[in-house]
């Protein structure tokens, strides 16, 4: 890379919500999220799985932004749906094959945000 020019290391979201501890709890229980020590202190929570992190602050008067984001994964994404269905999560549709590849579904976090989860069809 020439003198002068920068890359890109990663990009996270940072996303609003009403109540950081349930936030994390939630991401904690169905998708297997952990925090990074010291979010209480801070008001600030970072959530890390498999290199993928998530930051959440707390809305400005308690109100979460709405909004989607996605996580792609590997691995067996109707059990992961089934599992999460099991313990309770709002699944918004279960995974369907989608003409553009990949095999989704749209669960709703404790915020009533969309997070949608993918995996490339065909792939493991």
């Amino acid at each position: 890379m020439p003198a002068g020019e920068v890359r890109l290391g990663h990009a996270a979201p940072v996303l609003s919500t009403r109540d950081l501890a349930v936030t994390k709890a939630w991401y904690e229980r169905h998708l297997g999220f952990r925090a990074f020590p010291g979010w209480e202190k801070w008001e600030y929570l970072i959530l890390e799985r498999d290199g993928v992190r998530l930051h959440f602050r707390r809305g400005e008067g308690g109100h979460a932004a709405g909004g989607e984001f996605y996580l792609q994964l590997s691995g067996d994404i109707d059990g992961l749906a089934a599992r999460m269905k099991q313990q309770g999560a709002d699944l918004h549709d279960l995974p369907e094959d989608q003409p553009y590849g990949m095999r989704e579904f749209v669960v709703h976090d404790a915020d009533g945000r969309h997070v949608r989860i993918g995996k490339p069809l065909g792939g493991s």
